[in-house]
């Protein structure tokens, strides 16, 4: 939107910034990937009459995502499948703590899954949410 200014104090937390999330979703056909940094392929979901593929799909690279930082990065596995982030610099627990406090942005559409409302905010700004 012409004009507009980010608020004062805030962070983009999108690609390529360092609070994006490494784990892309990939429609390819009718099914959609969670692909790791390393384009290797950690999940997939596909057409099902009863659920919606690509809200599964990007619900698990928001867990990849939270796994990831909550373990510290390096060769990270989750559901029996790994992804090797030795080369991706992933933030600390402490950098996403330091993040308290601020508006956190993203392009994620509303009501979906999104490593910034589901994970940074939540580690942030634990006493608000509830959450560990």
């Amino acid at each position: 939107v012409k004009g507009w200014r980010k608020p004062e104090g805030s962070k983009i937390c999108c690609r390529p910034s360092r609070w994006g999330n490494p784990f892309k979703v990939v429609k390819e056909s009718e099914v959609y990937y969670v692909d790791g940094p390393n384009g290797e392929t950690l999940g997939s979901a596909g057409p099902d009459p009863w659920s919606d593929p690509i809200y599964i799909a990007t619900g698990w690279a928001v867990e990849w995502y939270e796994h990831a930082v909550r373990t510290g990065g390096g060769i990270v596995t989750l559901g029996g499948r790994t992804a090797d982030l030795t080369a991706v610099d992933l933030p600390t627990m402490d950098e996403i703590r330091a993040l308290s406090g601020r508006i956190l942005g993203c392009s994620c559409p509303p009501r979906t899954p999104c490593h910034v409302q589901d994970v940074l905010l939540r580690i942030a700004n634990p006493e608000l949410i509830g959450a560990k």
